[in-house]
């Protein structure tokens, strides 16, 4: 019975936890309305959702605003950009 119970509450979980996507649409949205400079991204650009996932895991795990953009290699383009429309649409308790 245990075992059902705790087999039922995950999935309850899962549907009660906020979408990402909807963040990850908006900051796709933002990039491609502002025209960022997203570099090398722009060859692979279905890898865009991961640039902003990637700003606000950083973010999210202690590094600064600073030590985020110093992350990014040149290659990303406008990484400023990136950061902050990240910060704007899927990470924006990271903003301070």
């Amino acid at each position: 019975m245990r075992m059902l119970l705790a087999a039922m509450s995950v999935p309850v979980a899962v549907l009660l936890a906020p979408s990402a996507s909807a963040g990850v649409d908006e900051f796709v949205d933002e990039i491609t309305k502002q025209n960022v400079d997203i570099g090398m991204a722009n060859l692979q650009r279905h890898n865009l959702p991961l640039m902003g996932l990637e700003a606000c895991t950083r973010l999210r795990g202690g590094m600064s605003y600073e030590q985020t953009l110093a992350s990014y290699p040149g290659v990303f383009g406008d990484g400023a950009s990136v950061i902050r429309i990240a910060q704007q649409t899927i990470c924006p308790e990271t903003i301070k």
